[in-house]
């Protein structure tokens, strides 16, 4: 069953004279038992400050959910909202909470000011129209000019402008005129595509020469231009989604030109803020065409495909192909051609793509005659439901966003046009969290000597939650994993709480979340945790360190140690750092094989963060272990971490061969591994027999060889294999074979005199395999040679089948055969016969 991830980042914070220490925590993992990812240098087995190799689950599970379960909210009625009008929002007024703007044909601009919940206060903030009818095609919000408020970009039959803003979302808005002319409906995107600062805008639509053309008005200002690919059709709507389809960085976009009975879906790829085609496809038919448009990662591959529906032409009942369609991304090196995903009817046109329902797979929101949602229930399996039964087909946009983005809110919501009559909110509802919940730390090594005295909640805490603290503390890891848990004193967030134990050098929290009232995810409450240390007094505070050693094959093994360190002035220090079997010191591991260690290790080191890296396979070259402690000195303060160090070779045993193996059989090759980090990492097996040599590419503990028939007694097998590491272990063995033994032959019956030719006469000879194997007639091979009188001779060679030559089996079996040579055409000639060669059914070969 297919569970909800929810993507949980915990920050531990210790505090020494005042000032902090941050460690990761970034070995959670979800009730799910997956694993969140984060990053190391190159190391999969890389934990900073777990001493231990167990994980404790995260019990944060949703569930319950209801499909129906939405509120719609409307934002502004009015007779004059136009059917393909795009709105936007974005937070104007600074207070956290997500205000819309919306444009009114022959009104002007609206800001929705959010106050709170579903409470807003629509105002006017400008009566900018355009001439004629004064239809407005879309608005589109964000900073546009770099001062740091949001401003307005609007769009219109007839022209296009922009407000700027004023830091307040109803009052202070200066409005101007862009462009005067002929314009199109666009649902666009507002992003900072050049990465200069400046909000562009990716979408809106101008008349060029009869011809609809999308484009980007890049800031500052929107004052530059440029024109994206032409539509090649008549086009009444464009839609424009940016995404990166070949995760090369860059931000490229996906167009969808809308005008019955054509539409086209094209990609532009970005490379170096140009903008050239990659994909086209245009769908042409009677009865319908493709509208609403998505991006997301649909098959879970890595990489972003394109999604859209396809509508029914309005008036037409039949043929019914709509639904929702995909374009599969393969690789970022090309897009397959338009599958179906899901029939429906009534929710093609103005549609986005997010999971909404938090279940890991992408769903689907959209409308036309109604709003609807098209859930994945799991892997390629859908429903649709009806949300929300909007009047005369007249939705036409819709797109995501994450409302409620407060503290104890995951969801993504949906915001939507009913032409000619509202701007609409959906809150998504659907989720119900459980009531209880947990997070145990791994296990913390601190100082040496410190004490534990303080930790508590810190930032995020919602109206209904409950929280309580539990620790437990040990001077060995054992003590500490079997020691009682402990409740300390909790009253509210930012709350100091005294431990009154001495926790040496060992310690774990846990941390349980009770709701009393609401729904919210409790997930969201997890932010920061702040602890206090009582230790010596001392200048010198090391912040973090951390250590991972490379898995790249470079035939060495390099281990980068990173620390952190401030202190009361910036003068050098020493640093000197060693590893530790265990906290005893029982085996020290000295770092004398250093690479990049000037101002970064040693002497004269100032504060700041540094790395250096250590050959670990010159100085240790047989160390493997997951508790390695990496003991940090900086003048006299010290700290440690512990973590995977592995320079020791996989240790592999081919298991023995019991038996002799023939030519053609199949031998099976089987050995043991015993390494610490080997998950299934890939080696190969190089075979040398009579000269020859097989190399195998070996995926298990087993692989499989055919014995070639030769002359050969034996074969070597040299296995190879390599852990996580990139460490390679290598063991030899000898395979047993029973080699090939050549087969006799002699002539029984040959003419003693001379002959004519006729189709009686008969060559005759016998052949006998040794060692009892059937004899290949097929593979028995003769030449003859044939002198005439005139003494020009002719050679010519003969096998089965030919009507020269035929085989009789002995009646013990095949072992032994006799060969009848007959039918020689010539007269007065001298004829030799010679036996070439010969298989057996092995393969084995007598010349």
């Amino acid at each position: 069953m297919r569970t909800a991830v929810v993507f949980i980042i915990f920050i531990l914070i210790v505090s020494i004279n005042a000032q902090t220490l941050s460690f990761k925590q970034t070995d959670w993992y979800l009730g799910s038992g997956r694993l969140i990812s984060y990053y190391t240098f190159d190391s999969r087995y890389f934990r900073a400050e777990s001493l231990n190799t167990e994980n404790h689950n995260v019990v944060f599970q949703a569930r319950s959910v209801t499909f129906t379960d939405w509120d719609t909210v409307t934002l502004l009625s009015s007779g004059a909202i136009e059917s393909h009008s795009k709105f936007h929002y974005d937070d104007f007024d600074g207070d956290g909470d997500i205000d819309f703007a919306m444009g009114v044909g022959g009104k002007g601009i609206y800001v929705a000011q959010n106050f709170g919940d579903t409470t807003f206060d629509t105002t006017r903030i400008c009566s900018f129209t355009f001439s004629d009818s004064g239809r407005f095609c879309a608005v589109y919000c964000g900073d546009f000019d770099g001062d740091g408020d949001e401003d307005i970009f609007f769009s219109g039959y007839n022209g296009c402008g922009v407000c700027w803003g004023s830091g307040h979302a109803t009052s202070g808005w200066s409005c101007e005129t862009l462009f005067v002319g002929r314009m199109f409906a666009s649902d666009g995107e507002v992003a900072d595509i050049d990465d200069d600062g400046y909000d562009d805008v990716i979408g809106p639509a101008f008349l060029i020469v009869s011809n609809p053309r999308p484009s980007i008005l890049w800031g500052p200002d929107l004052d530059d231009t440029t024109y994206l690919a032409s539509s090649s059709i008549n086009m009444s709507t464009v839609r424009a989604r940016i995404f990166d389809f070949d995760n090369d960085t860059d931000l490229d976009i996906a167009l969808l030109f809308v005008r019955y009975p054509n539409s086209k879906v094209t990609i532009l790829e970005n490379e170096a803020d140009s903008f050239t085609s990659f994909f086209n496809y245009t769908y042409m038919s009677l009865y319908h065409y493709m509208d609403g448009l998505g991006v997301a990662d649909y098959d879970e591959d890595g990489y972003i495909d394109v999604i859209v529906g396809v509508e029914r032409l309005l008036g037409y009942t039949v043929p019914n192909l709509g639904g929702f369609y995909w374009f599969r991304n393969d690789s970022g090196s090309s897009f397959n051609s338009l599958s179906l995903i899901h029939y429906v009817d009534d929710y093609t046109d103005g549609a986005d793509v997010a999971d909404y329902d938090l279940n890991g797979y992408v769903d689907i929101m959209g409308g036309w005659a109604d709003v609807g949602y098209v859930a994945q229930t799991s892997s390629g399996t859908f429903t649709d439901v009806e949300i929300v039964d909007e009047p005369g087909n007249q939705v036409h946009f819709g797109r995501t966003l994450d409302f409620e983005s407060n503290c104890g809110n995951v969801t993504c919501d949906f915001y939507y046009t009913v032409g000619r009559n509202y701007y609409r909110l959906l809150k998504n509802d659907m989720i119900t969290f459980p009531t209880y919940g947990y997070l145990e730390s791994s296990i913390l090594a601190f100082h040496r000597g410190k004490k534990l005295r303080s930790f508590y909640w810190y930032d995020c805490v919602p109206d209904g939650f409950e929280i309580r603290y539990y620790v437990r503390c040990g001077y060995t890891v054992d003590e500490c994993t079997t020691a009682t848990w402990t409740q300390v004193p909790y009253s509210g967030a930012d709350l100091d709480t005294i431990v009154d134990s001495h926790c040496d050098l060992y310690f774990q929290y846990r941390i349980e979340f009770y709701r009393t009232t609401g729904d919210d995810n409790l997930s969201a409450v997890v932010d920061s945790v702040i602890m206090v240390l009582q230790h010596d007094t001392g200048s010198t505070v090391i912040d973090s360190v951390w250590f991972s050693e490379e898995t790249d094959c470079d035939s060495v093994n390099i281990v980068e140690i990173c620390y952190s360190f401030h202190t009361c002035d910036d003068l050098g220090h020493t640093v000197t750092g060693v590893f530790m079997s265990d906290s005893a010191d029982t085996y020290e591991l000295e770092l004398r094989t250093l690479i990049d260690t000037t101002g970064e290790y040693g002497d004269s080191v100032t504060p700041g963060q540094h790395c250096f890296q250590w050959v670990l396979s010159t100085d240790a070259p047989g160390v493997e272990d997951s508790d390695w402690i990496f003991r940090l000195t900086i003048d006299s303060t010290e700290t440690m971490v512990t973590g995977v160090l592995d320079s020791w070779p996989p240790r592999i045993v081919i298991d023995s061969f019991v038996s002799s193996y023939l030519a053609q059989d199949t031998v099976e090759i089987t050995f043991d591994i015993e390494d610490m980090f080997y998950s299934g990492d890939s080696g190969f097996a190089i075979i040398s027999y009579c000269g020859r040599v097989d190399t195998i590419d070996v995926y298990d503990t087993i692989f499989s060889w055919v014995v070639p028939p030769d002359t050969c007694d034996s074969a070597l097998v040299v296995v190879s294999m390599r852990d996580s590491f990139c460490n390679w272990g290598t063991d030899t063995a000898v395979i047993p074979i029973t080699p090939c033994e050549p087969d006799s032959a002699w002539f029984i019956c040959a003419p003693c005199n001379s002959f004519a030719s006729c189709d009686t006469q008969w060559f005759i000879t016998q052949i006998a395999d040794a060692q009892g194997n059937d004899i290949d007639t097929m593979r028995v091979y003769f030449t003859l040679r044939v002198r005439h009188t005139t003494g020009f001779p002719i050679t010519f060679h003969i096998h089965e089948p030919t009507a020269m030559l035929r085989f009789e089996c002995a009646p013990s079996g095949c072992d032994t055969v006799t060969a009848y040579i007959f039918y020689f055409p010539y007269d007065g000639d001298s004829i030799t016969v010679t036996l070439d060669s010969l298989y057996d059914s092995r393969g084995c070969v007598t010349k």
